[in-house]
């Protein structure tokens, strides 16, 4: 139906960014924008199945289904990098068939099909399945002889992160690392 929603935090909404790539796509769309940044301390603190976050979802989802049917949305783009985490209590509160959209696996996506299509694999990657191991160059490698590892950079304060991460992934996780970013310099 063309009627698009952006739950984010204050500051991404305040960026305009998803409403720009989304009418970047097609101007025709209707986007509504909330900022849903009061959610984010309930994910960080794991209180995830709580009245607390039940409420504050719905505070932020309501909004979107306000109103006659015909003004409702029918696409959920989730904006915020911690939202994901509670998809499964957002898809409860919106009670609807309404398709939900996780940004940073459309952005993951996105971001395999530009190396893919630049042929930015790394050497002995595969680009193609199982049947098919690799092509154009590439072929899979006999075995992987560095395992992968895993860095948890924050700009906020590392020991939230560390808890958080501890929660989600157990003892696999790597420490949190501080970071400072700053100006670019042009």
């Amino acid at each position: 139906t063309g009627r698009v929603g952006v739950l984010a935090t204050v500051a991404t909404v305040r960026s305009r960014s998803y409403f720009a790539a989304i009418k970047d796509e097609n101007p025709a769309t209707l986007v509504i924008e909330r900022a849903a940044s009061e959610l984010v301390p309930i994910i960080e603190s794991g209180l995830t199945n709580t009245e607390e976050m039940s409420d504050a979802i719905h505070a932020a989802i309501d909004p979107f289904l306000a109103g006659d049917s015909s003004e409702r949305i029918d696409t959920l783009l989730l904006g915020c990098t911690h939202f994901p985490l509670i998809r499964g209590a957002i898809d409860t509160a919106l009670g609807a068939p309404i398709a939900v959209v996780d940004s940073a696996a459309a952005t993951a996506s996105f971001i395999q099909q530009i190396i893919s299509v630049n042929g930015l694999e790394a050497p002995g990657s595969s680009r193609g399945t199982a049947a098919d191991p690799g092509h154009l160059g590439h072929s899979a490698p006999a075995l992987a002889p560095v395992l992968p590892t895993h860095q948890i950079f924050t700009t906020g304060d590392p020991s939230v992160v560390d808890d958080l991460a501890q929660r989600l992934f157990g003892d696999v996780a790597p420490r949190a690392q501080q970071m400072t970013l700053g100006a670019k310099r042009g």
